[in-house]
C-alpha cells in the first residue's frame, strides 16, 4: 500500500511546487508592470 501512495504523493507535491513557482514568477511580472 505504501508503495502505492508514494508515487501519487511524490506527482502531487511536484505539482503543487511548480504552481507555487509560476505563482512566483507572475507576482514577480505584475509587479514589474505596475512599477
Amino acid at each position: 500500500e505504501n508503495v502505492n501512495k508514494l508515487p501519487w504523493n511524490n506527482i502531487r507535491w511536484l505539482g503543487t511546487r511548480r504552481l507555487l513557482k509560476v505563482e512566483k514568477m507572475l507576482a514577480m511580472f505584475l509587479r514589474q508592470l505596475l512599477w
